[in-house]
C-alpha cells in the first residue's frame, strides 16, 4: 500500500475528505480503513479521497512549457486574490502542466524524470512548500481548447501518491502568458 504524503493527508483530513466506499473508485483506495464516510485521522498510511469536489476552483488556461512552445495547465484549488486564471498556493491545490496544446480526448499524458511531456506539483497549503511529482498521469477524458476539459490524474513523490477528477473550465489570462 502506498502512503500518502504527510502533509497533503493532514490538510484533506482537516478539511473532512473520505473515502467514498461505494466501491466506484475515484482514489488509490476506494474507503478509508474503518470502511466509513467519516473523515480519516491525519495518519500517513491513509490514503485518502481527494476527487474534483475537494478544489472548489478547476481551471485550465494556455501556458508555456520550458521549451517555450504552447502548453496547457490545469490548477485546482481555491481562487488566488485578484487573478482569475489562478489558484491560492497558501491553500491546498494541485498544479498539472501538459506540455502540448493540440490534444485530442481521450488522450493520456504520463510523466516521469526526463521525460518532456508533463509535470506535476501538490500544494499541501498551511504555510509548507509546493511538492513537485516525481510521476504522474493525466487523462483527458473530454478537451476542448478555449472551453475547458474533463479527465483524471494521479501524482507520485517517492512511494506516496494522490489522484482525483476534474471538470475544468477554461481561463484566458489577461495579459497571456508570453512564449516563445
Amino acid at each position: 500500500m502506498r502512503k500518502l504524503l504527510p502533509g497533503l493527508a493532514l490538510i484533506l483530513a482537516m478539511s473532512g475528505c473520505g473515502g467514498d466506499d461505494d466501491d466506484s473508485g475515484g482514489s488509490l483506495t476506494d474507503a478509508t480503513p474503518s470502511g466509513s464516510d467519516a473523515a480519516p485521522q491525519a495518519d500517513a498510511s491513509v490514503l485518502v479521497d481527494a476527487a474534483d469536489s475537494n478544489y472548489g476552483v478547476q481551471i485550465i488556461r494556455p501556458s508555456c512549457a520550458p521549451n517555450d512552445e504552447a502548453s496547457v495547465r490545469i490548477l485546482l484549488g481555491s481562487l488566488a486574490d485578484g487573478d482569475p486564471c489562478a489558484v491560492d498556493e497558501s491553500l491546498p491545490s494541485v498544479d498539472l502542466q501538459i506540455w502540448a496544446r493540440e490534444i485530442e480526448a481521450p488522450a493520456n499524458f504520463s510523466f516521469a524524470p526526463g521525460e518532456a511531456l508533463g509535470a506535476g506539483a501538490f500544494c499541501p497549503g498551511g504555510g509548507q512548500p509546493c511538492r513537485a511529482a516525481d510521476t504522474g498521469e493525466v487523462q483527458f477524458d473530454s478537451f476542448e481548447d478555449g472551453a475547458g476539459a474533463v479527465g483524471t490524474w494521479t501524482l507520485f513523490e517517492e512511494d506516496a501518491g494522490t489522484s482525483g477528477e476534474f471538470t475544468a473550465t477554461w481561463c484566458e489570462p489577461d495579459p497571456p502568458e508570453p512564449c516563445g
